[in-house]
């Protein structure tokens, strides 16, 4: 009987990283929707939106074809960014839970979901969140 229970535990907290990390997502994202120039690549992200377009030359990508493949919608790429981010912070306890121990994955789980350049950049046209779930899944493989 205690597996189960440590089971449900699990569950529990990977929901509740899930959720927090999600809605601090969510909440970045929603905020700055409002501002003129979010639907505007600007930075880095331009170079990723005109190789999207087959605009510019050299590497595309993985998160190139993802860009291809919305067709430039920029609402859906920041929302599968904000629930990739989320699941991100999930692999993070997942990977300190096998490493380690149950207080070790929440902590590692609280921070994953409460960093902010990891909160920036789900709301960004920029592939480190796209990257960070390949490479933690690729650890816990």
């Amino acid at each position: 009987m205690p597996m189960r229970d440590s089971g449900y535990r699990a569950v529990g907290a990977a929901a509740a990283i899930f959720a927090l990390a999600l809605s601090t997502r969510w909440l970045y994202v929603h905020q700055t929707g409002d501002h003129p120039l979010r639907d505007i690549p600007i930075g880095p992200s331009i170079a990723h939106v005109e190789r999207a377009a087959g605009a510019a030359a050299g590497f595309a990508s993985l998160y190139d074809a993802v860009l291809r493949g919305v067709g430039g919608d920029y609402g859906l790429v920041r929302g599968v960014q904000v629930a990739l981010g989320a699941v991100n912070c999930v692999l993070a306890w997942a990977l300190a839970r096998a490493a380690g121990s149950r207080g070790v994955a929440i902590a590692a789980g609280l921070a994953a979901a409460l960093y902010s350049p990891a909160l920036y950049f789900a709301g960004e046209l920029l592939p480190p969140v796209l990257a960070t779930c390949l490479v933690l899944l690729s650890l816990l493989a």
